[in-house]
Protein backbone atom coordinates (compact mmCIF):
# COMPACT_ATOMS: atom_id res chain seq x y z
CA UNK A 1 0.00 0.00 0.00
CA UNK A 2 3.08 2.22 0.50
CA UNK A 3 3.26 2.75 -2.77
CA UNK A 4 -0.33 3.54 -3.85
CA UNK A 5 -0.99 7.47 -4.98
CA UNK A 6 -4.83 7.02 -3.81
CA UNK A 7 -6.12 4.76 -1.03
CA UNK A 8 -9.66 2.67 -2.11
CA UNK A 9 -10.63 3.89 1.90
CA UNK A 10 -9.57 7.44 1.32
CA UNK A 11 -11.43 7.44 -1.66
CA UNK A 12 -14.87 5.75 0.04
CA UNK A 13 -14.70 8.20 2.22
CA UNK A 14 -14.18 11.31 -0.03
CA UNK A 15 -16.84 9.86 -2.33
CA UNK A 16 -19.31 10.04 0.43
CA UNK A 17 -18.55 13.74 1.46
CA UNK A 18 -19.47 14.48 -2.53
CA UNK A 19 -22.57 12.79 -2.74
CA UNK A 20 -24.06 14.57 -5.55
CA UNK A 21 -26.98 16.59 -4.42
CA UNK A 22 -28.05 18.09 -7.60
CA UNK A 23 -30.30 16.14 -9.51
CA UNK A 24 -29.14 17.50 -13.12
CA UNK A 25 -25.48 16.17 -12.48
CA UNK A 26 -26.53 13.47 -10.66
CA UNK A 27 -28.32 11.98 -14.10
CA UNK A 28 -25.42 13.00 -16.01
CA UNK A 29 -23.10 11.04 -13.88
CA UNK A 30 -25.28 8.13 -14.32
CA UNK A 31 -25.61 8.88 -17.99
CA UNK A 32 -21.63 8.97 -18.18
CA UNK A 33 -21.39 5.66 -16.10
CA UNK A 34 -23.82 3.83 -17.85
CA UNK A 35 -22.56 5.03 -21.49
CA UNK A 36 -18.74 5.14 -20.67
CA UNK A 37 -18.18 8.92 -21.23
CA UNK A 38 -15.69 10.24 -19.73
CA UNK A 39 -16.64 12.79 -17.29
CA UNK A 40 -14.20 14.24 -14.25
CA UNK A 41 -14.18 12.48 -10.68
CA UNK A 42 -16.00 13.84 -7.77
CA UNK A 43 -13.17 15.16 -5.73
CA UNK A 44 -11.50 16.59 -9.55
CA UNK A 45 -15.39 18.64 -9.74
CA UNK A 46 -14.75 20.00 -6.08
CA UNK A 47 -11.06 20.85 -6.83
CA UNK A 48 -12.58 23.07 -9.74
CA UNK A 49 -15.70 24.63 -7.84
CA UNK A 50 -13.07 25.64 -5.13
CA UNK A 51 -10.71 26.99 -8.00
CA UNK A 52 -13.55 28.96 -9.82
CA UNK A 53 -14.97 30.29 -6.44
CA UNK A 54 -11.82 31.77 -5.38
CA UNK A 55 -10.50 33.21 -8.27
CA UNK A 56 -14.15 34.36 -9.92
CA UNK A 57 -12.76 34.25 -13.39
CA UNK A 58 -14.92 36.04 -16.04
CA UNK A 59 -13.68 33.67 -19.13
CA UNK A 60 -13.05 29.99 -19.11
CA UNK A 61 -11.50 28.19 -21.46
CA UNK A 62 -12.73 24.31 -21.68
CA UNK A 63 -10.87 21.89 -24.05
CA UNK A 64 -13.15 18.55 -24.22
CA UNK A 65 -17.22 18.90 -23.36
CA UNK A 66 -17.99 15.97 -23.65
CA UNK A 67 -21.64 15.70 -22.14
CA UNK A 68 -21.17 19.49 -20.62
CA UNK A 69 -21.01 17.81 -16.80
CA UNK A 70 -17.29 19.99 -15.72
CA UNK A 71 -18.88 22.77 -18.44
CA UNK A 72 -21.75 23.14 -15.97
CA UNK A 73 -19.86 23.34 -12.75
CA UNK A 74 -17.50 25.66 -14.10
CA UNK A 75 -20.60 27.87 -15.46
CA UNK A 76 -22.38 27.83 -12.15
CA UNK A 77 -19.01 28.45 -9.97
CA UNK A 78 -17.58 31.69 -12.24
CA UNK A 79 -18.01 34.84 -12.01
CA UNK A 80 -21.70 35.92 -12.59
CA UNK A 81 -21.02 37.72 -15.69
CA UNK A 82 -18.47 35.07 -17.07
CA UNK A 83 -18.69 33.48 -19.54
CA UNK A 84 -17.37 29.58 -20.33
CA UNK A 85 -16.19 28.64 -24.00
CA UNK A 86 -15.86 24.93 -24.60
CA UNK A 87 -14.13 22.92 -27.23
CA UNK A 88 -15.44 19.63 -28.55
CA UNK A 89 -15.69 17.74 -31.89
CA UNK A 90 -17.72 15.03 -31.57
CA UNK A 91 -21.43 16.51 -32.52
CA UNK A 92 -23.05 13.53 -30.74
CA UNK A 93 -21.37 14.73 -27.18
CA UNK A 94 -22.59 18.34 -28.41
CA UNK A 95 -26.11 17.96 -29.12
CA UNK A 96 -26.62 15.75 -25.50
CA UNK A 97 -24.05 18.84 -23.82
CA UNK A 98 -26.39 21.21 -25.32
CA UNK A 99 -29.77 19.60 -23.69
CA UNK A 100 -27.75 19.51 -20.29
CA UNK A 101 -27.21 23.31 -20.45
CA UNK A 102 -30.09 24.03 -21.62
CA UNK A 103 -31.79 22.36 -19.09
CA UNK A 104 -29.54 23.91 -16.21
CA UNK A 105 -30.15 27.52 -17.29
CA UNK A 106 -26.78 28.30 -18.38
CA UNK A 107 -27.01 29.06 -22.60
CA UNK A 108 -26.17 32.68 -21.76
CA UNK A 109 -23.22 31.85 -20.38
CA UNK A 110 -21.72 28.53 -22.10
CA UNK A 111 -20.47 28.73 -25.63
CA UNK A 112 -19.72 25.45 -27.38
CA UNK A 113 -17.27 25.77 -29.89
CA UNK A 114 -17.52 22.65 -32.55
CA UNK A 115 -14.47 21.55 -34.13
CA UNK A 116 -10.82 20.20 -33.43
CA UNK A 117 -9.31 21.94 -30.53
CA UNK A 118 -5.87 22.01 -32.43
CA UNK A 119 -7.76 24.46 -34.87
CA UNK A 120 -10.29 26.17 -32.66
CA UNK A 121 -7.27 27.36 -30.41
CA UNK A 122 -5.23 28.88 -33.31
CA UNK A 123 -8.73 31.18 -33.90
CA UNK A 124 -9.26 32.41 -30.33
CA UNK A 125 -8.16 35.91 -29.53
CA UNK A 126 -9.99 36.28 -26.17
CA UNK A 127 -7.89 36.25 -23.19
CA UNK A 128 -8.89 33.73 -20.64
CA UNK A 129 -8.99 33.67 -17.17
CA UNK A 130 -8.88 30.11 -15.99
CA UNK A 131 -8.48 27.45 -18.40
CA UNK A 132 -9.87 23.35 -18.10
CA UNK A 133 -7.71 20.95 -20.56
CA UNK A 134 -9.85 17.79 -20.25
CA UNK A 135 -9.82 16.35 -23.92
CA UNK A 136 -7.01 14.36 -25.96
CA UNK A 137 -4.32 14.01 -23.03
CA UNK A 138 -1.84 12.72 -25.90
CA UNK A 139 -2.53 16.34 -27.42
CA UNK A 140 -1.86 18.59 -24.40
CA UNK A 141 1.36 19.30 -24.96
CA UNK A 142 0.50 20.91 -29.04
CA UNK A 143 -2.14 22.71 -26.30
CA UNK A 144 -0.19 24.14 -24.58
CA UNK A 145 1.87 25.63 -27.45
CA UNK A 146 -1.08 27.20 -28.37
CA UNK A 147 -3.44 28.44 -25.46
Amino acid sequence: MENEITYPHINSFLAEIFEQADPLLKEMEELAHKNYIPIIQPESAQLLKILCYISKPERILEIGTAIGYSTIILARSMAENGIVDTVEINEDMIEKACGYIKRAGLEDKIRILNGDAEEVLQCLGTPYDFIFLDAAKGQYIDFCHIA
